[in-house]
């Protein structure tokens, strides 16, 4: 589908381009180059690359910005922003200009209207214009961006590049930037930022410290403990404390707090010390003790796991257990050699490409059986169905080859014997085989004989089908009545039922006698009986029908319920009133609206004293029982055509008589004739000579229709020579202030002096009129050339050539031309016309160059030729020498020659 709107780059603009490639020009759009919208005169128009200017600008103005299309770089779009303040406008077009005003490009647009803020609904608009260019370098674009206006989509543009760009600096400890986000609570860097977690992770740890400021420590706080020699505000712990304690007491305990308890503790044994080295040295160290012997200790409990010592009885009661277990979980494995599974075991499902030794699952299995089923349906996908789909024939396709043999081709069939199809439906235009039914009905329907019509034919459901369009006959007058939908009771003859019209058909009855009748579907067929329209009689003029005497209404429904034409003889009681029965003789065509309820009955009928018509509209309850006839006519509704119309304008009639006529109040009215005696006119125009008594004609030949000016010629009616004066007047203005403008038209009055100013001669006989227009003696001569007589143009034929002639009145002819000739030959040459009489003169002279001193002729003769003479030269002179034939080679040359005859 081709582009609505598009954008095209103008004559103008293609050259330019061209000359700018070509180095001798340039195209610049700069802050002064333009841009202007136009409402295309009110209707959308088509860019042409011939246009010098928009269909109709409507504004115009420095384009806003003009830039290279980021997604198609071989795009230039220029921008327009129209204030919220100017408007009041459409707009369907569009054009831009370069710096220089060159107009390079013209598009149309979706149309839209700009509002201006006077109007009450102000909005600022951009126009944007994209412009294929197949050299972008060839434009110079250079946009002083402090001038320029940031529009929305600039902006939303500009933000999402510079979101979308990783062109950014990074923040520094004086500066704003990016920065790298990290989770580390131990970093030292100052390039990056701590994120969220880094901040809760340190948090966390902040909040399970105490405050500097009056801790309220809980549970078992800790501190180091000072040397006993620290006297200031460090915590003081309970080591501290008691060791300041033990330090005042000794650190004895209350049995061991003085010397005395202290001796008693140790035995009194002088060498304590030695006797527990001693003693210790026959123990074994709690890190990494070297026993030996047999050493012993009590056995933990089966399952302790503990870093209690375990004992040989511990360690085989463990093995006891394991062993236990691990026969009783082997017990519940497969072996690796053809192992029995119970159960419902698993495996991974292979890909349907693996064939190797994996294990297939049920998964892998249906899988496959699904794809060799390949979507086959649920009747067709085991062997035993597809074998009952082919018969249990083990030779199918043999089967079917022969079978296929017998049938014909989809492509170019080559038919035989007598094939048949379904006829297709009467206006099918499709690929549908066409039956010799069907071509038969499409080609000729109405020389499809369809025989004689059932005696019950009812028409109406004789529709635009197959089964009925043809000609049906209808031979008897059983059954052919108006109800049964024939044109009129009794109609013996022909009925074509056609497919034709919107609607799809139509049906023609021709009863015996010629008469013609059609009517159509006025919707589309409904399959029963229609809709139809009324009947109506084709050159129903020229019908012969003669109404019956007993018919003595012209409106009887039984008669004029169709569109109809009859002959009447005598009158009827609802004809013309006063038209006596002579007059109503006559013929009368009566119509009716077509199709659905009654509305509208008009009659026209045409006597020896004048056309009559009426118009009524018919009772629609009471169909044409009662008609109620449109004012305006006689009792009976009749009104002489024309009569009324003309008897106010005075055409067709004798002229009106008016007893008074005011010049000033009269409304005239085109082509009116009216009669009035000048004694009974009133502010008659000055320049109407008529005096009191003459009667006068005025006839209104232009009435404007602003009724500010008329056109009136006044005739007198007077029979006497000198009294019949005719004027024209000219009426301008308003009733009671008219102006009038009088112009005498002069007639062939014997008496009547029309004057040289109004184109006349002033005088009453030739002598007279010759004497004003002061003519001389020469106004008496006839045209020719005898005696006294003057001759015109046609007396001074002649060709105006190289070779020509000029006859003059007195017969005398003159002709001129060239002539060759050879020195020292006879020769002749033809006159351009033959003299009718005689040949008097022929003159010769050379026609060679300027530098011949002079030609010898021998002279030229007649010899009493009207239509030729004869001449020959004997010698030339060419720079004072003689030049004889002998000499020259009887050389050759042309002359002049004038000939004078009659």
């Amino acid at each position: 589908m081709m582009a609505k709107f598009k954008t095209i780059i103008t004559t103008a603009g293609a050259a330019k381009i061209a000359a700018v490639l070509a180095g001798t020009a340039s195209i610049v759009l700069d802050n002064t180059a333009k841009m202007a919208v136009g409402d295309g005169n009110g209707t959308l128009p088509t860019p042409s690359p011939a246009q010098t200017k928009l269909v109709k600008e409507v504004h115009r103005a420095p384009i806003n910005r003009a830039s290279i299309d980021a997604s198609d770089p071989k795009n230039i779009v220029a921008e327009l922003v129209i204030p919220p303040e100017t408007g009041g406008f459409w707009i369907r077009e569009m054009a831009l200009y370069d710096a220089a005003g060159t107009l390079l490009a013209v598009g149309n647009m979706a149309e839209t209207y700009k509002p201006s803020l006077s109007e009450g609904a102000g909005r600022k608009m951009v126009i944007r214009m994209v412009i294929a260019v197949s050299e972008v370098s060839a434009i110079t674009i250079t946009m002083d961006t402090t001038t320029v206006m940031a529009t929305q989509d600039y902006v939303d543009s500009e933000i999402d590049k510079h979101a979308k760009s990783r062109s950014h600096p990074d923040a520094t400890l004086t500066a704003k930037g990016f920065t790298q986000l990290n989770s580390a609570t131990n970093s030292a860097s100052e390039a990056q930022a701590a994120t969220p977690k880094a901040v809760k992770t340190v948090m966390d740890a902040t909040n399970l410290k105490a405050p500097i400021a009056s801790p309220a420590l809980t549970g078992k706080p800790t501190a180091p403990t000072a040397a006993q020699t620290v006297s200031d505000t460090q915590i003081a712990t309970t080591a501290y404390v008691k060791a300041a304690v033990a330090a005042l007491i000794n650190s004895s305990p209350d049995v061991l707090d003085t010397l005395g308890e202290l001796a008693a503790a140790l035995g009194n044994d002088a060498n304590f010390a030695t006797t527990m080295t001693n003693q210790l040295a026959l123990k074994a160290p709690l890190a990494s003790p070297g026993l030996t012997g047999l050493p012993t200790a009590p056995t933990a409990a089966a399952g302790t796991n503990t870093k209690q010592l375990s004992t040989t009885e511990f360690v085989q009661s463990a093995i006891a257990v394991l062993n236990a277990a691990v026969t009783s979980a082997l017990a519940l494995k497969a072996p690796l050699a053809s192992p029995a599974l119970t159960g419902a075991p698993t495996a991974p499902t292979a890909a349907q490409t693996v064939n190797n030794t994996q294990i297939a699952t049920t998964a892998f299995v249906k899988a496959a059986v699904t794809a060799l089923v390949n979507s086959s349906p649920a009747a067709l996908d085991t062997l035993k169905e597809l074998a009952d789909a082919l018969g249990n024939d083990a030779n199918f396709a043999t089967t079917m080859t022969n079978q296929l043999a017998l049938k014909a081709p989809l492509a170019s069939p080559v038919l035989t014997g007598a094939p048949t199809a379904p006829t297709a439906a009467a206006g099918n235009n499709t690929t549908q085989l066409a039956t010799t039914e069907f071509v038969s009905r499409a080609v000729s329907p109405a020389l499809l004989m369809r025989g004689d019509l059932p005696a019950n034919a009812n028409l109406n459901n004789y529709g635009p089908t197959p089964d009925f369009i043809g000609k049906w006959g209808k031979y008897s007058s059983v059954g052919a009545t108006i109800a049964n939908g024939f044109p009129e009771d009794g109609a013996v003859g022909d009925v074509e039922i056609l497919p034709y019209n919107q609607f799809g058909g139509g049906q023609r009855y021709t009863v015996r006698g010629g008469r013609m009748y059609l009517r159509n579907l006025t919707g589309v067929w409904n399959g029963l009986d229609g809709p139809w329209s009324d009947w109506f009689e084709i050159g129903g003029l020229s019908s012969n029908k003669v109404l019956p005497g007993t018919v003595t209404s012209l409106s009887d429904a039984a008669w004029f319920a169709q569109n109809t034409t009859y002959i009447l003889s005598g009158a009827r009681g609802d004809g013309p009133v006063g038209l006596t029965a002579g007059q109503s003789n006559a013929v009368i065509l009566s119509l009716r609206r077509s199709g659905g309820t009654i509305m509208g009955l008009c009659q026209l009928m045409f006597t020896p004293a004048g056309t009559y018509e009426r118009r009524g509209e018919p009772n629609a309850a009471a169909k044409w029982t009662a008609v109620t006839w449109y004012p305006g006519g006689d009792a009976n509704g009749w009104r002489l055509v024309g009569a009324d119309a003309m008897a106010a304008i005075g055409q067709g009639i004798s002229s009106q008589n008016y007893t008074t006529l005011d010049w000033q109040q009269f409304d005239f009215v085109s082509g009116q004739n009216i009669m009035v005696n000048v004694s009974q006119w009133a502010n008659a125009p000055a320049g109407l000579p008529y005096v009191a008594g003459d009667i006068v004609t005025v006839e209104c030949i232009i009435a404007r229709n602003n009724a500010d000016r008329y056109v009136v010629n006044v005739t007198s009616q007077s029979t006497g020579n000198g009294n019949r004066k005719d004027y024209r007047v000219v009426i301008y203005g308003a009733k009671g202030s008219r102006a009038f403008g009088v112009d005498q038209l002069f007639t062939s009055d014997s008496s009547t002096v029309i004057p040289i100013i109004n184109g006349g001669t002033g005088g009453k006989t030739a002598a007279e009129a010759r004497t004003n227009l002061e003519l001389k003696t020469a106004a008496l001569r006839d045209v020719g050339i005898g005696a006294n007589q003057i001759p015109d143009m046609s007396f001074f034929t002649g060709v105006k050539a190289d070779t020509g002639y000029q006859k003059l009145p007195s017969g005398i002819i003159i002709q001129w031309g060239l002539a060759a000739a050879t020195i020292g030959v006879l020769s002749q040459k033809a006159y351009p016309v033959a003299f009718p009489n005689a040949a008097l003169h022929v003159f010769l002279t050379h026609n060679v160059p300027n530098d011949v001193a002079g030609v010898g002729l021998s002279g030229a003769r007649t010899q009493g030729s009207t239509t030729l003479f004869d001449y020959q030269i004997q010698s030339l002179k060419v720079n004072g020498t003689d030049v004889t034939a002998a000499a020259s080679g009887s050389a050759a040359m042309s002359m002049h020659f004038l000939a004078i005859g009659y």
